[in-house]
């Protein structure tokens, strides 16, 4: 049967969608949710303007309307994921990249998670000598300690899920389908930096994007990532506010341009660092040769 055409003169074959989104397009979506944040926070500031100046700040309602600000980032970052699967036309899990991993994947993200942090944190102090940290930014910062639950369930669970599935589950997965690898990999870690609106952590998040898009073709499961991001900002909240052990220059004390960790510290953390990641590239050597059929559930081709 040929639905009335002659055999010779068949229609051409209709090409498969190209795998959402492109780069302009996760640039867009970013954009996006930047202006869309802002505008939470933005409100949120007019209101502290204005019970500043009538009834001053001690008012109860200061700290009730700050919860205001991480509900209205959780909103923003569900409509886009939602959109995201939509234009992906995949079932859920297969637009997040939402597979089981081995639980190798998360013992190895373990040491490699805190090496590439207290490196990072050393980096962070060498950064702010070019870039110092602006007063409204240590002006936030300020304000995060005075809701240190609330800020750590947003730093421990909040954005490990939304960030991840934004950046890795959706847009690294996509960008593997169209791109080569380290291209994909970079786009998404320059879009996962410029979310972090503050100048000193453009090249931190930079680095953390780059690691995990790595990690991610080793294990195309979005889960480890999520799992590696809530133990980096963890950690970080852990031991600012509850300092169990205390480093200058890591989360002890003033952070001014100047501040340097101890070297032992940060070489402690390079070492760790260099021997993970050698460890998680063995290991995914490792796994490709016994299970050459796993990567393939990733819908991308290339070497890892």
């Amino acid at each position: 049967m040929n639905d009335g055409f002659p055999v010779d003169e068949q229609p051409p074959p209709v090409p498969p969608p190209r795998p959402y989104p492109s780069f302009l397009s996760a640039l867009g979506m970013t954009l996006l949710i930047l202006v869309a944040t802002g505008l939470f926070g933005g409100v949120y500031a007019l209101w502290v303007f204005i019970i500043d100046g009538i009834v001053g700040p001690e008012y109860a309602l200061y700290d009730l309307l700050f919860p205001y600000v991480v509900l209205g980032n959780v909103v923003v970052f569900l409509i886009f994921i939602l959109y995201g699967w939509w234009r992906s036309q995949l079932p859920f899990a297969e637009a997040y990249a939402l597979r089981r991993a081995s639980f190798m994947a998360y013992v190895l993200l373990i040491p490699a998670t805190w090496g590439l942090q207290i490196t990072l944190s050393e980096l962070d102090n060498l950064t702010r000598r070019l870039l110092p940290l602006p007063d409204v930014m240590s002006e936030v910062m300020e304000m995060f300690g005075e809701h240190a639950l609330l800020m750590g369930f947003t730093l421990v669970v909040v954005a490990p899920l939304t960030e991840e599935f934004i950046f890795r589950g959706l847009m690294l997965r996509g960008f593997l389908q169209r791109y080569r690898p380290w291209t994909a990999i970079v786009a998404s870690a320059f879009l996962f930096s410029l979310l972090h609106v503050n100048p000193t952590q453009l090249l931190p998040t930079f680095i953390i994007g780059l690691f995990y898009g790595w990690f991610f073709l080793k294990a195309p499961s979005l889960w480890p990532l999520v799992f590696a991001h809530a133990l980096h900002n963890g950690t970080v909240f852990i031991l600012t506010v509850f300092p169990v052990i205390e480093i200058e220059g890591y989360n002890v004390g003033e952070v001014e341009p100047g501040t340097h960790q101890p070297l032992w510290f940060t070489a402690t953390g390079i070492v760790v660092l260099i021997i993970s990641l050698a460890a998680i590239h063995a290991w995914g050597r490792e796994r490709r040769n016994v299970q050459p059929a796993e990567a393939s559930k990733a819908n991308w081709t290339g070497p890892t």
